[in-house]
Protein backbone atom coordinates (compact mmCIF):
# COMPACT_ATOMS: atom_id res chain seq x y z
CA UNK A 1 0.00 0.00 0.00
CA UNK A 2 1.19 3.83 -0.86
CA UNK A 3 0.14 5.66 1.88
CA UNK A 4 -0.50 9.68 1.05
CA UNK A 5 1.98 12.38 1.86
CA UNK A 6 0.40 13.92 5.19
CA UNK A 7 2.88 17.22 4.89
CA UNK A 8 0.94 17.96 1.36
CA UNK A 9 -2.47 20.25 2.23
CA UNK A 10 -5.28 21.34 -0.22
CA UNK A 11 -7.32 24.38 0.60
CA UNK A 12 -9.85 25.32 -2.11
CA UNK A 13 -11.28 28.68 -2.40
CA UNK A 14 -8.07 30.27 -0.88
CA UNK A 15 -8.62 33.98 -2.47
CA UNK A 16 -11.36 36.27 -2.22
CA UNK A 17 -13.39 36.35 -6.05
CA UNK A 18 -12.25 39.76 -6.48
CA UNK A 19 -8.37 39.34 -6.06
CA UNK A 20 -8.66 35.94 -7.63
CA UNK A 21 -9.92 37.34 -10.90
CA UNK A 22 -7.01 40.41 -10.35
CA UNK A 23 -3.95 37.66 -10.14
CA UNK A 24 -6.03 35.99 -13.41
CA UNK A 25 -5.67 39.50 -14.90
CA UNK A 26 -2.23 40.59 -13.83
CA UNK A 27 -0.65 37.38 -14.82
CA UNK A 28 -1.26 38.03 -18.72
CA UNK A 29 0.87 41.19 -18.17
CA UNK A 30 4.11 40.15 -16.89
CA UNK A 31 7.43 39.05 -18.80
CA UNK A 32 8.55 35.76 -18.71
CA UNK A 33 12.14 34.30 -19.16
CA UNK A 34 12.89 30.77 -20.05
CA UNK A 35 14.97 28.85 -17.65
CA UNK A 36 15.99 29.92 -14.49
CA UNK A 37 19.36 30.90 -13.15
CA UNK A 38 19.46 27.82 -10.41
CA UNK A 39 18.16 25.15 -12.84
CA UNK A 40 19.99 23.70 -16.21
CA UNK A 41 17.81 20.96 -16.82
CA UNK A 42 14.08 22.36 -16.37
CA UNK A 43 12.58 24.22 -19.53
CA UNK A 44 10.05 26.71 -18.55
CA UNK A 45 8.83 30.33 -18.43
CA UNK A 46 9.06 31.89 -14.74
CA UNK A 47 9.42 35.41 -13.72
CA UNK A 48 11.17 36.01 -10.35
CA UNK A 49 8.75 38.48 -8.03
CA UNK A 50 10.79 38.48 -5.25
CA UNK A 51 14.48 36.54 -3.60
CA UNK A 52 17.16 36.76 -1.75
CA UNK A 53 19.66 37.11 -5.22
CA UNK A 54 17.24 40.48 -6.65
CA UNK A 55 16.51 41.94 -3.12
CA UNK A 56 17.58 41.74 0.42
CA UNK A 57 16.12 43.72 2.33
CA UNK A 58 12.52 42.65 3.80
CA UNK A 59 10.78 46.40 3.15
CA UNK A 60 11.25 46.75 -0.35
CA UNK A 61 8.53 43.56 -0.32
CA UNK A 62 5.99 46.68 -0.89
CA UNK A 63 7.52 48.32 -3.96
CA UNK A 64 8.56 45.01 -5.26
CA UNK A 65 5.20 43.83 -4.78
CA UNK A 66 3.23 47.84 -4.93
CA UNK A 67 2.43 46.91 -9.34
CA UNK A 68 0.61 43.69 -9.40
CA UNK A 69 -2.20 41.95 -7.31
CA UNK A 70 0.97 39.60 -5.58
CA UNK A 71 0.99 42.00 -2.80
CA UNK A 72 -2.53 41.10 -1.79
CA UNK A 73 -1.86 37.75 -2.37
CA UNK A 74 0.88 37.37 -0.08
CA UNK A 75 -0.43 39.22 2.73
CA UNK A 76 -3.40 36.40 2.81
CA UNK A 77 -0.58 33.65 2.96
CA UNK A 78 1.36 35.38 5.34
CA UNK A 79 -1.54 35.85 7.73
CA UNK A 80 -2.47 32.03 7.03
CA UNK A 81 0.80 30.38 7.46
CA UNK A 82 1.43 32.94 10.73
CA UNK A 83 4.75 34.26 9.75
CA UNK A 84 6.20 37.86 8.62
CA UNK A 85 7.60 39.45 5.68
CA UNK A 86 11.28 38.52 7.11
CA UNK A 87 10.14 34.91 6.53
CA UNK A 88 9.61 35.05 2.89
CA UNK A 89 12.53 33.60 1.09
CA UNK A 90 11.54 33.86 -2.19
CA UNK A 91 8.36 34.61 -4.79
CA UNK A 92 7.67 34.05 -8.26
CA UNK A 93 5.34 32.78 -11.33
CA UNK A 94 5.88 29.91 -13.17
CA UNK A 95 4.40 28.89 -16.79
CA UNK A 96 3.80 25.89 -18.62
CA UNK A 97 2.88 25.23 -22.29
CA UNK A 98 2.61 22.01 -23.68
CA UNK A 99 6.12 20.59 -24.63
CA UNK A 100 7.98 21.95 -21.76
CA UNK A 101 8.83 20.08 -18.61
CA UNK A 102 9.72 20.42 -14.61
CA UNK A 103 11.34 17.50 -13.43
CA UNK A 104 11.31 15.83 -10.35
CA UNK A 105 12.93 17.88 -7.76
CA UNK A 106 13.20 19.37 -4.32
CA UNK A 107 12.72 23.20 -2.91
CA UNK A 108 14.93 22.52 0.15
CA UNK A 109 17.64 20.35 1.35
CA UNK A 110 16.43 20.68 4.51
CA UNK A 111 12.92 20.55 6.39
CA UNK A 112 12.48 24.40 6.78
CA UNK A 113 10.82 25.96 3.83
CA UNK A 114 7.57 25.61 3.14
CA UNK A 115 6.08 26.27 -0.55
CA UNK A 116 3.11 27.34 -1.14
CA UNK A 117 1.67 27.29 -4.76
CA UNK A 118 -1.49 28.94 -6.26
CA UNK A 119 -2.81 27.63 -9.11
CA UNK A 120 -4.07 30.48 -10.99
CA UNK A 121 -5.86 28.99 -13.49
CA UNK A 122 -9.89 30.56 -14.67
CA UNK A 123 -10.63 26.47 -15.02
CA UNK A 124 -9.20 23.24 -15.48
CA UNK A 125 -9.87 20.45 -17.72
CA UNK A 126 -8.32 16.89 -16.43
CA UNK A 127 -7.69 15.44 -19.80
CA UNK A 128 -5.05 18.70 -19.62
CA UNK A 129 -2.93 17.01 -17.68
CA UNK A 130 -0.41 19.40 -15.84
CA UNK A 131 -1.21 17.80 -12.00
CA UNK A 132 1.65 18.49 -9.41
CA UNK A 133 2.85 14.95 -8.22
CA UNK A 134 4.60 14.29 -5.09
CA UNK A 135 6.63 11.41 -4.78
CA UNK A 136 7.57 9.28 -1.37
CA UNK A 137 11.37 10.44 -1.36
CA UNK A 138 13.23 13.37 -0.57
CA UNK A 139 16.39 14.51 -0.83
CA UNK A 140 19.68 11.99 -0.47
CA UNK A 141 22.63 13.21 0.04
CA UNK A 142 24.45 9.90 -0.94
CA UNK A 143 25.33 11.79 -4.40
CA UNK A 144 27.50 15.09 -4.07
CA UNK A 145 26.61 16.30 -7.48
CA UNK A 146 23.33 16.03 -6.86
CA UNK A 147 23.50 18.25 -3.47
CA UNK A 148 25.52 21.06 -5.50
CA UNK A 149 22.84 20.89 -8.44
CA UNK A 150 20.15 21.09 -5.87
CA UNK A 151 18.48 18.44 -7.53
CA UNK A 152 18.08 14.57 -6.59
CA UNK A 153 20.57 12.11 -9.25
CA UNK A 154 18.42 10.02 -11.85
CA UNK A 155 18.02 7.02 -9.68
CA UNK A 156 16.58 8.84 -6.50
CA UNK A 157 13.08 9.14 -8.36
CA UNK A 158 13.02 6.38 -10.63
CA UNK A 159 12.42 4.33 -7.98
CA UNK A 160 10.04 6.52 -6.12
CA UNK A 161 5.83 6.64 -5.95
CA UNK A 162 3.55 9.09 -6.68
CA UNK A 163 2.00 9.61 -2.86
CA UNK A 164 -0.23 12.58 -3.37
CA UNK A 165 -1.43 14.05 -7.33
CA UNK A 166 -3.23 17.92 -7.54
CA UNK A 167 -5.19 19.35 -10.23
CA UNK A 168 -4.44 22.94 -10.55
CA UNK A 169 -7.52 23.88 -9.87
CA UNK A 170 -9.22 27.22 -10.00
CA UNK A 171 -8.46 29.33 -6.33
CA UNK A 172 -6.54 26.07 -5.08
CA UNK A 173 -3.21 26.26 -3.24
CA UNK A 174 -1.31 23.46 -1.89
CA UNK A 175 1.11 23.74 0.78
CA UNK A 176 3.98 21.46 1.65
CA UNK A 177 7.72 20.90 3.13
CA UNK A 178 9.98 22.08 0.59
CA UNK A 179 11.84 19.07 0.83
CA UNK A 180 9.25 17.09 -0.48
CA UNK A 181 10.18 15.84 -4.38
CA UNK A 182 7.63 16.80 -6.39
CA UNK A 183 6.79 17.93 -10.33
CA UNK A 184 4.46 18.64 -13.17
CA UNK A 185 2.86 16.39 -15.11
CA UNK A 186 3.51 17.28 -18.92
CA UNK A 187 0.55 19.22 -20.50
CA UNK A 188 -1.95 17.54 -23.32
CA UNK A 189 -1.37 19.38 -26.88
CA UNK A 190 -5.24 19.69 -26.30
CA UNK A 191 -4.29 22.49 -23.79
CA UNK A 192 -3.57 25.69 -25.85
CA UNK A 193 -2.80 28.41 -22.97
CA UNK A 194 -0.26 29.22 -20.13
CA UNK A 195 -0.85 26.73 -16.89
CA UNK A 196 0.25 29.55 -14.18
CA UNK A 197 1.03 29.18 -10.86
CA UNK A 198 1.87 31.89 -7.86
CA UNK A 199 4.49 30.28 -5.47
CA UNK A 200 5.85 31.36 -2.27
CA UNK A 201 8.69 29.76 -0.60
CA UNK A 202 8.77 30.78 3.36
CA UNK A 203 11.35 29.96 5.85
CA UNK A 204 9.94 30.73 9.26
CA UNK A 205 12.56 32.27 11.51
CA UNK A 206 13.38 31.89 14.95
CA UNK A 207 12.90 35.22 16.08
Amino acid sequence: MIEKNKEVKVFDNFFPDDLYEKLLNDVNFISYVCLRTDRNDDFYLTHHVFGEQYYSNPSELTDVFSERSFAEAWKHVKTFLNVTDFDLESSYVNGLKFGMEAHPHFDSTDDKLTTVICYLTPSWNIHWGGETCFYDKSFEVGNPKAFEVRNPAAEVFYEAEITDCIVPRQNRIVVFNGNTMHAVKPLSKSFKGIRVTLMFKVRKSSK
